[in-house]
């Protein structure tokens, strides 16, 4: 569903952050509050000793405009003022990853 696609990331250091996020995407998604809510994919989280991650996968990574409305709703849902990063799953295959992400917001 989403081999040609990708994911926005934010990092967290903190569980209570990592849980309040969680929760805070799961009821957009169930509340339908993207636009473009047949882009997205799943949502992952990985909990890890040092830092947590929290991932929104997606369906076009080449669709930049769509990506780019999604992270900005994202960031706006979870309340996150970091950079947010989106990767291609392509580039992950690859063997120089853009280790940066592709767009950002």
């Amino acid at each position: 569903e989403c081999a040609n696609g990708g994911k926005w990331t934010v990092i967290s250091s903190r569980k209570t952050n990592l849980d309040t996020m969680w929760l805070e995407t799961c009821m957009a998604l169930i509340g339908e509050q993207f636009d473009e809510s047949q882009e997205i994919c799943g949502v992952v989280a990985s909990v890890r000793q040092r830092q947590d991650k929290l991932s929104l996968w997606t369906k076009t990574a080449s669709n930049e405009a769509v990506q780019v409305d999604i992270g900005k709703k994202w960031k706006e849902v979870i309340d996150y003022n970091d950079k947010m990063v989106y990767s291609f799953h392509d580039d992950s295959r690859s063997q120089k990853p853009s280790r940066g992400g592709r767009y950002t917001v």
